[in-house]
């Protein structure tokens, strides 16, 4: 199971929006990720603090397509020609690459005007305006400890995951998302999503609640929050398809099930007792 969703065009358009079969997305965009380390407070994922990507997903993938078909132009200064390669493990056109600072990355990618190139089909996408919201933060209805980007809470109740608003936040031009899946259990595929395109772009903020019976002692839920703002959003764009440009926020971290401290108690005195009884048989 992919549980990738660092782009808008996995998560929310691909996903929710209602397409034909055979429509196309086409998306370039800049990214800043996050790691949550604490109550409020966030720090750049050193993994890929900064990313473009171009990307296009939906309708019939063709694989033995030449990668020479599919391209961006970046505005003057940039990198120039760019090809867009077949990514198997995706099923999708991608191009992805990352970056330790943002001046590298908009020096590579700088804001301007971006020629899309499929199959000979172009358009213009405007990605201006350094529409980088403020950066996606979690807060909970439960108690928990912080540590590592790590949440660690207790089993036995729902959990709330709320996100703070979308500063400046306008219908239509932002977008909100979350998505939750369970990390280390290869017998479950539980994934719990919020996606602000459900009710047409009109939330400044959201939430999910994973329920008690997926928050079993041990379990380990890998959440990912994002912040879209859209410098453009075509709907009737090349061969049909949709075009999209955008500054996209991401914040993740994990929620950790502990056990209780009566399981605790009780492991540790089966320990204690197995030890004593093995020392008795030794000492006999």
């Amino acid at each position: 199971m992919n549980k990738k969703i660092a782009l808008f065009a996995l998560l929310g358009i691909a996903s929710f929006a209602p397409m034909a079969s055979a429509q196309y997305i086409y998306l370039i965009g800049k990214d800043q990720d996050f790691l949550q380390t604490n109550v409020g407070a966030s720090a750049p994922d050193s993994a890929h603090a900064y990313r473009f990507e171009a990307s296009i997903n939906g309708g019939t993938q063709d694989a033995n397509t030449p990668a020479s078909s599919n391209n961006i132009t970046t505005p003057g200064g940039g990198l120039g020609l760019v090809n867009i390669a077949f990514d198997a493990s995706s099923g999708q056109w991608d191009y992805k690459q990352d970056f330790t600072t943002q001046s590298a990355m908009e020096a590579a990618f700088p804001n301007g005007t971006y020629t899309f190139n499929s199959g000979g089909t172009t358009a213009n996408f405007p990605l201006t305006g350094n529409l980088y919201t403020n950066i996606p933060t979690a807060t909970f209805n439960l108690g928990g400890i912080w540590s590592n980007s790590i949440y660690y809470i207790q089993p036995g109740q729902d959990l709330m995951i709320n996100t703070n608003s979308i500063a400046g936040f306008t219908t239509g031009n932002f977008r909100v998302g979350i998505d939750a899946n369970v990390n280390n259990n290869i017998n479950s595929y539980a994934s719990i999503q919020f996606d602000s395109l459900n009710n047409g772009l009109t939330t400044a903020n959201g939430n999910i609640t994973i329920p008690s019976s997926e928050l079993t002692a041990g379990t380990d839920w890998q959440v990912k929050m994002q912040f879209n703002a859209f410098s453009n959003f075509t709907s009737s764009g090349i061969n049909g398809g949709t075009n999209v440009a955008l500054y996209t926020m991401n914040t993740k971290f994990d929620v950790q099930v502990v056990p209780e401290p009566s399981e605790t108690a009780l492991m540790i005195g089966t320990l204690a007792l197995g030890a004593a009884q093995l020392w008795r048989r030794r000492k006999a």
